[in-house]
């Protein structure tokens, strides 16, 4: 097989388990991912049971990206504190390695299985919380079979001077593998599909322990770095910024023990090609019994750190549309519904004060109903643009999805009318009494 063929079937592979990752990430959060926000509202009074509820989450989601955007979701508008979503981070470090660790196994007879299930659920089923069973069992085959591939694929090519030239160049360099793995895993926004990549080299003993090791730290770096550079606001990076400097507190511990780490793993870990995840899962763990009794201070050094801005004195500005959440509806659509009942709250105290400017001729009073009938209609046209901005990120193939998006539109827009009619009225009142 020339080189040609084997780097388009790699990459191909590769994208497969991409997509795959994606499918059972969207097919979770879309049949069940306000039960499994609700669940994370509800499990966050203890540190340990945050944990174990990110462990969860990310389990069933096989995304510690998206467990993430739900808790930085929730503690930049204030529903959550920052502690407890600190102790959800890391239980969703610990499960996105063991997403890891199970993929690993040779599972790949279930993968047609899975297919032609998944694929006859999608299709047949009338509910729409069994397509998205339908469309997660899809994924899940895909990737089983992504992985299957990349090992037939890498099999032939093990003696190849050009590719054991490339890839021993990573060899003495534990800080370069870091930082490709690093990078490579920030640009496909999966640390799972980069230890699982990790884990088809080692096996065909293309790659040694030490290089193993060090672009699994880069995996694990590079994992936490697209939730922070997509928060949009200082009150919303803490969150990613946290899981970021834990992430980087274990590799800067680690990466100078690298080659002691390496001899001692030949004595603790099974074999080569269980290194990477094995030693995935024992990191995420260890970073977790290390820092969680100390998620307190943590959380008290990031609001140090990024304080809370400048209270805006502007009362049409969104607070929140965080625009990371398009990534996923659930949580986005949740953000639109908290910015709608504030939009109505508005249109209440204004029809308040529309009575009383009626009924006392203050001035006043009638010149606070016009801002407030202003700040409401810039508030309707932000949050109609973040809903044309979901639909735009999102195929929202799922009926209550849809339904709940046309249902927070319209709510906006009546909302509108109700507010722009007392300021009709006020303004044809002021013309009569002339």
């Amino acid at each position: 097989m020339s080189g040609t063929r084997v780097l388009i079937d790699l990459v191909g592979e590769v994208g497969l388990l991409l997509w795959g990752t994606h499918m059972v990430s969207t097919g979770v959060q879309r049949g069940y991912g306000t039960a499994l926000r609700r669940a994370l509202e509800r499990n966050l009074d203890r540190r340990w049971l945050a944990f174990l509820t990110g462990l969860g989450v990310t389990t069933l989601l096989q995304s510690s990206t998206a467990t993430g955007l739900m808790a930085m979701s929730f503690a930049a508008a204030g529903v959550i504190a920052l502690q407890p979503a600190l102790a959800v981070m890391l239980g969703a470090n610990v499960g996105t390695a063991v997403v890891a660790q199970v993929l690993s196994f040779n599972v790949s007879v279930i993968a047609s299985p899975l297919l032609l299930a998944g694929v006859m659920t999608f299709r047949w089923s009338a509910g729409s919380r069994l397509k998205n069973v339908g469309r997660a069992a899809i994924g899940l085959g895909l990737m089983i079979m992504a992985l299957t591939g990349m090992q037939h694929t890498l099999a032939p090519v093990e003696s190849t001077p050009l590719l054991r030239s490339l890839l021993q160049s990573l060899n003495g360099e534990p800080l370069l593998a870091v930082l490709i793995a690093s990078l490579l895993t920030w640009a496909c926004h999966s640390s799972v599909a980069m230890v699982l990549l990790v884990a088809s080299l080692a096996g065909t003993h293309l790659l040694g322990a030490q290089e193993c090791l060090a672009l699994v730290l880069g995996a694990n770096l590079g994992g936490a770095m697209p939730a922070l550079v997509h928060a949009s606001t200082p009150v919303a990076r803490r969150l990613p910024l946290g899981n970021l400097l834990v992430r980087l507190a274990g590799v800067l511990v680690l990466l100078p023990l690298l080659p002691q780490a390496a001899r001692l793993s030949r004595y603790v870990f099974a074999s080569d090609a269980r290194l990477p995840v094995d030693f995935h899962v024992a990191f995420n763990l260890a970073l977790a019994l290390v820092f969680l009794p100390s998620v307190k201070h943590l959380a008290g050094f990031l609001i140090r750190l990024l304080p809370d801005p400048p209270q805006s004195t502007d009362p049409g500005r969104p607070l929140y549309l965080e625009t990371a959440a398009l990534d996923s509806a659930t949580v986005a659509l949740a953000n639109a519904t908290r910015e709608s009942v504030r939009m109505a709250d508005m249109v209440e105290g204004m029809l308040k004060n529309s009575l009383d400017a009626f009924r006392t001729q203050n001035r006043e009073l009638a010149s606070g109903v016009s801002a407030a009938d202003r700040a409401i209609r810039q508030l309707g046209s932000a949050i109609r643009g973040y809903l044309v901005a979901i639909g735009s990120e999102q195929t929202l193939d799922d009926a209550r999805e849809g339904a709940r998006l046309q249902d927070i539109l319209s709510a906006v827009i009546n909302v509108e009318h109700v507010s722009g009619e007392p300021c009709r009225r006020r303004r044809r009142h002021a013309g009569l009494t002339r």
